[in-house]
């Protein structure tokens, strides 16, 4: 799996900067402190996410659930689907197609 760099340093890389690390003592605990709070909320969105797919995948589950029990009921009841294209709807092939002219007529 290959991640873009800068995602990464959001919460798992710290681009060194050797003057900077030199004068400040702290320098690398301060950026491991900002790493880590990118990743916990790099989890934090990810959790939300997964919060949001299984949501809607509920939904659409009992969306299914609904649609199915409609149609039982309907069949249950002796009616039929309502199709209101089907008088307009025509088969493949039942219309007539452009022929393309081969190298010879061209």
């Amino acid at each position: 799996r290959r991640f873009f760099t800068t995602s990464l340093l959001q919460s798992h890389m710290c681009k060194a900067e050797p003057l900077e690390a030199i004068s400040d003592p702290s320098y690398f605990v301060k950026h491991v402190q900002r790493l880590e709070v990118g990743f916990q909320k790099r989890l934090a969105a990810q959790q939300r996410l997964k919060k949001t797919i299984l949501a809607l995948r509920g939904a659409n589950a009992w969306k299914h659930r609904i649609r199915r029990s409609v149609c039982e009921a309907q069949q249950d009841k002796g009616l039929v689907e309502y199709d209101a294209w089907k008088e307009l709807r025509v088969e493949e092939g039942s219309c007539s197609q452009r022929e393309m002219p081969t190298e010879d007529q061209a």
